[in-house]
């Protein structure tokens, strides 16, 4: 396990990121800095050999947030939009343009890529997707299969959504007419499917509070077969709860920020561990107590966040 490192990033506006399957941390995002990169899409890496960034180009027209896939034979992958997918091995790769298939497939929901995450051990990841007019309400997902030697990325299906009666949905007595539930984050491991719900109407959770948050185990047919775990009964008090998750690039943890720093947490994240679903209360080095967890790596360690600096620590649960 390696020391505590610290690295400086540019001026990027992260909307991304994750752990390659080296151990590097990856971000994507915008430069905050317009005189460096105008309107680019912008990939920073951190690792062994330090800080270094990869210009993808003009970002897509159009309301799509890329998407950061780490592809298990190194590198990353990004969603630009539904049909411009790119690959790029490392900081000193070329960007290679993947051939897109089965877009017609997403044309019925008409969804766009607005956040959410997803992780996979497999070239092969269930990309979480938002409503296509409500921005930010994330409730589809749709696997998208990677072939590096034949050059393509093929979406397999149509968009795929929870059933919503699985899942403790509590509006406080508001009528809804568009009853659904939130998917924000997906992993598939050993061809095991799991998903987290941040809880139903997700685009105003940072407002109103949510109804819950699962982490459940998915069947082939999209029900619940498990649940890892779960808080509810969040509208029968006073105070707003929220809680928005990433799984760890190793799919060994998944990592819970609340929304609002009320409550037991504080505003402090936990992370959830996989192999017993304990709910864990990390201990963050000195200096870094309100740096944000960002992943987790079996080699590297935990990848931490503060400002404009980023940190490895060995060990926090």
């Amino acid at each position: 396990m390696t020391a505590v490192s610290r690295f400086t990033l540019p001026k990027v506006l992260a909307l991304q990121h994750i752990a390659t399957r080296g151990g590097d941390l990856v971000l994507l995002g915008t430069a905050e800095d317009p005189a460096v990169w105008v309107g680019e899409d912008t990939l920073v890496w951190v690792g062994q050999d330090g800080v270094r960034t990869t210009a993808l180009g003009p970002s897509p027209e159009g309301n799509d947030w890329p998407s950061l896939l780490a592809h298990p034979a190194g590198g990353v992958i990004v969603v630009r939009d539904l049909e411009h997918i790119v690959h790029v091995a490392g900081p000193d790769a070329p960007v290679v343009p993947l051939t897109v298939g089965g877009a017609d497939l997403l044309a019925d929901v008409k969804p766009i890529l607005h956040g959410g995450s997803a992780v996979s051990d497999a070239a092969r990841w269930h990309v979480v997707l938002s409503h296509g007019l409500l921005m930010a309400d994330l409730r589809y997902a749709a696997p998208l299969a990677v072939d590096l030697a034949a050059g393509t990325a093929t979406w397999e299906s149509a968009p795929w959504v929870l059933h919503t009666a699985e899942f403790p949905r509590d509006l406080a007595g508001i009528s809804d007419d568009d009853p659904h539930v939130s998917i924000s984050a997906t992993l598939l491991w050993d061809g095991t499917l799991f998903a987290c719900s941040a809880g139903s109407r997700i685009r105003s959770m940072g407002v109103y509070g949510a109804d819950f948050f699962s982490c459940v185990r998915i069947a082939a047919d999209g029900h619940v077969t498990d649940r890892v775990h779960e808080q509810s009964g969040w509208k029968q008090d006073s105070k707003r709860h929220g809680i928005s998750a990433r799984f760890t690039a190793d799919g060994t943890y998944a990592i819970l920020t609340p929304a609002f720093r009320s409550g037991e947490w504080k505003g402090r994240q936990r992370v959830l561990r996989f192999t017993d679903r304990a709910l864990l209360t990390p201990t963050l080095p000195r200096g870094l107590a309100a740096a944000e967890i960002l992943d987790h790596h079996p080699d590297r360690g935990w990848w931490l966040k503060l400002n404009d600096t980023v940190t490895t620590a060995p060990a926090l649960v």
